[in-house]
């Protein structure tokens, strides 16, 4: 695969993963509709034809409704910016625990213990 062909497919899958990272955030704001072929499309892997046969409606109805999905989840984050501030806050995360390790040998065990705990849980909850 040439190095072009290469960073357009890289670019699709970063849209895809960002687009679902969205959805998981806000997928209550969007209609039931909106929901039901955001993941047909998107997590199923259905093609806009498979889409539309199934749920009865035109291929044209289907890409309409997708890209105001997206266009909704993209303004949303742009408003809200609960996704930038997970990113943010998993950072944040990633630096303590460098910072934990880094002094490893001045902590006490017990103190280390408690850390990584604190640390895992909050990892956990991002």
């Amino acid at each position: 695969m040439e190095k072009e062909e290469t960073e357009k497919v890289s670019k699709i899958l970063q849209k895809r993963i960002n687009m679902t990272m969205l959805y998981d955030l806000y997928s209550p704001l969007l209609t039931g509709k909106q929901r039901e072929i955001f993941e047909l499309h998107e997590i199923l892997d259905f093609s806009l034809s498979e889409i539309s046969e199934k749920l009865g409606t035109s291929r044209q109805g289907i890409h309409d409704i997708l890209n105001r999905t997206f266009e909704k989840l993209e303004r949303t984050e742009k408003e809200l910016g609960f996704s930038s501030k997970l990113d943010k806050q998993k950072d944040h995360l990633i630096n303590i625990e460098r910072i934990i390790e880094k002094n490893r040998q001045r902590i006490p065990e017990e103190l280390y213990k408690g850390l990584n705990t604190i640390l895992d849980s909050a990892k956990g909850d991002l």
